[in-house]
């Protein structure tokens, strides 16, 4: 990683029907000697929040969308336009034992069969 080249970049995001979020620190670090940069997203929270994966998920997928959404900024993807990939991490500093799931997987119906091999998660399988 290129810290030397990190860069802060905006927090606010709005979706297509216009709903604002505003994430706390986002960061594009570059690889050292590449163009390609990695998407770190940090949270800082004091109380457990029950659905932080699922924000977490939106913050990033939001900047997605956002690269995706203008030839301009698709001269940011990787070749064969590929998105960066994105680390999101939730820093708790409060007194209670965190408490909320890290997977926005465990916030969604369990499903079986082919449908819960295709849920959305915010964490590896078997992770």
């Amino acid at each position: 990683m290129d810290f030397a080249r990190a860069e802060s970049l905006a927090t606010e995001r709005s979706t297509p029907s216009l709903v604002r979020f505003q994430a706390d620190m986002l960061w594009k670090i570059h690889f050292r000697g590449s163009s390609r940069y990695l998407l770190l997203q940090l949270e800082f929270q004091s109380a457990p929040e029950r659905y932080m994966s699922v924000r977490a998920l939106c913050y990033v997928a939001l900047h997605y969308h956002g690269l995706i959404g203008t030839r301009e900024r698709r001269t940011e993807l990787a070749p064969g336009g590929l998105l960066p990939p994105a680390l999101a991490i939730t820093i708790y500093n409060g007194r209670q034992r965190w408490t909320a799931p890290e997977d926005v997987l465990d916030l969604i119906e369990p499903v079986r069969g082919w449908l819960a091999e295709r849920q959305i998660r915010t964490t590896a399988p078997g992770a």
